[in-house]
């Protein structure tokens, strides 16, 4: 599974990291945010994980114009409580799978990664 994070805060980028090493088959690749929408079109990504910083707006737009591509997208939000409403409000049409809210909890990075990765078949699984 292929995820890639659209950079927002330095401490967010390290949680992931460290998370991520937990799963041998999820990959999180980080790239500024006015290249995340060359990078999804170059490669395949199962998901994006957004954060509200620097802008929560611009983010809830990222993800609304991938939406009306008909890209279907695994999306993470990562937020402060007070900048979730705009992400929650059009929650299914943006892909939002799962909410993170600041600051981060080890744990909770670990179990949303978890439930994503359950949910997102295997190459094996594909194939046969």
């Amino acid at each position: 599974m292929r995820l890639l994070f659209v950079e927002g805060t330095r401490s967010t980028r390290d949680v992931l990291a460290v998370a991520a090493q937990h799963f041998p088959d999820l990959e999180i690749d980080a790239v500024p945010f006015d290249e995340a929408i060359h990078e999804l079109a170059e490669h395949g990504y199962d998901g994006l994980i957004v954060e509200d910083e620097p802008n929560a707006e611009a983010a809830v737009g990222l993800l609304g114009t991938i939406a009306l591509q008909g890209v279907s997208l695994m999306n993470i939000v990562v937020a402060d409580e007070h900048q979730l409403k705009p992400f929650l409000k059009d929650k299914k049409r943006l892909g939002v799978v799962g909410l993170l809210r600041k600051p981060l909890e080890a744990l909770e990075v670990y179990r949303l990664l978890n439930r994503v990765v359950e949910r997102t078949p295997s190459a094996d699984a594909l194939a046969g």
